[in-house]
């Protein structure tokens, strides 16, 4: 866990910086621009990513070969690329720079898609450690080379050519290499079509999953966009990316305790299984108190560090927001519990909830409490996720026991 601890907190805190850094050197705009781009890339890719590296991880029959994965990275994800390209031109008009932006961040989130399916193929085998090293090398390159063309007065939509530049040679550089050593290198087998098949059968309830929690991120700040401003989002954003860390804890706790829940609930241990889910669940709900707590106590200070003239509402939104990534967190703990016993289906279904619920509340109270509205809307959709799936658990669990 102390290297998934690691590797996710060095992602989530420099995902966090580039928002922070954008906003304090191009303004809240330029920040707003940035964080529309991610809102369009990061659900469609998310549709067909299908969570690659979950259904490596929990494959323990190695069905699939890494190649085939890979091979499906490869081609959903400039199918993807496009796809987030063809939306952006229906929605906006965009200048030159604005496309540019989009470009550099829609190659950035391809070659973080490629590199996930080696970290799966790593991580099946708990070698934790490579994927720890490539996240930090990642995302501290790009975020230097980033940060010096910002402060030499580069634009923005120059500087974020850094971002993908930096992780495509982590990935050729370090990522296969670690793949090659572990696997050899692997080929594509005479049955490609077959696994392809598999994984797309398999990982399509995943998939829609993801895309749909991708929307819960992205709904707010699509609506805040078209009820308020671009710059209302280049405020909201920094605040709400708060909530990835916290996911630091909480994702190393769910994607070390994965492989483990998926290897009990294969081999019928229901106790172990139980227990290990409540231990993720109570750290969970520790996480989620200390953020709450931290942004009662410290919120004016945390506010001041991320803006030079800070939102009147800013304080009262980060508030908020830490009380969504609490019942956010409970939710991932669930839904790993989920993932870990292949119930797919029960997480499409409360996600399609939590969708409609945070767009319901979004498209209500936007348009009067602006990005305070927004964050509200969180805490709406993501209270009712969590409380779904524990309900499915609950219900599951008794199903077992009698």
């Amino acid at each position: 866990m102390l290297w998934m601890l690691c590797g996710n907190g060095t992602f989530a805190a420099f995902q966090w910086l580039y928002l922070i850094c954008t906003a304090h050197i191009y303004g809240p705009e330029a920040a707003g621009y940035y964080a529309l781009a991610l809102a369009i890339i990061y659900p469609a890719f998310a549709l067909l990513n299908l969570q690659l590296r979950r259904l490596q991880v929990t494959d323990r029959e190695s069905q699939i070969p890494y190649a085939a994965y890979a091979f499906y990275a490869a081609v959903s994800g400039v199918v993807a690329f496009l796809a987030a390209l063809a939306i952006f031109f229906a929605m906006e008009s965009p200048g030159i720079e604005l496309c540019l932006i989009f470009v550099a961040l829609g190659s950035a989130k391809f070659v973080e898609y490629m590199s996930e399916t080696c970290y799966g193929h790593l991580q099946y085998s708990e070698l934790m450690m490579p994927i720890a090293r490539s996240l930090f090398m990642r995302n501290s390159c790009g975020f230097a080379l980033f940060f010096g063309m910002a402060l030499f007065g580069l634009p923005l939509s120059y500087a974020v050519f850094a971002i993908p530049s930096a992780w495509a040679v982590v990935y050729f550089l370090h990522d296969l290499k670690q793949v090659k050593s572990v696997d050899r290198w692997p080929r594509l087998s005479k049955d490609l079509s077959g696994h392809l098949k598999t994984i797309i059968r398999t990982g399509l309830p995943l998939g829609g999953l993801i895309f749909l929690n991708q929307l819960y991120i992205t709904a707010p700040r699509m609506l805040l966009v078209e009820l308020s401003s671009v710059t209302a989002l280049g405020y909201f954003a920094p605040i709400a990316s708060l909530i990835t860390l916290g996911s630091l804890f909480i994702g190393s706790a769910n994607g070390a305790a994965l492989p483990r829940l998926s290897r009990f609930h294969a081999n019928g241990d229901i106790r172990s299984f139980v227990l290990l889910a409540v231990k993720l669940c109570l750290l969970t709900v520790a996480v989620g108190s200390g953020a709450i707590a931290l942004a009662w106590f410290a919120g004016d200070l945390i506010v001041a560090a991320i803006f030079d003239k800070p939102h009147p509402d800013a304080q009262k939104t980060l508030l908020v927001t830490m009380v969504a990534g609490a019942f956010w967190y409970l939710g991932g703990a669930t839904g790993t519990v989920l993932t870990a016993s292949r119930s797919f289906g029960a997480q499409l279904q409360t996600s399609v909830v939590l969708l409609i619920v945070v767009s319901g509340f979004g498209i209500a109270l936007i348009p009067v409490y602006g990005m305070l509205g927004a964050a509200y809307a969180l805490v709406a959709g993501a209270a009712t996720k969590f409380l779904l799936q524990l309900g499915v658990i609950g219900v599951r669990h008794a199903r077992t026991a009698s």
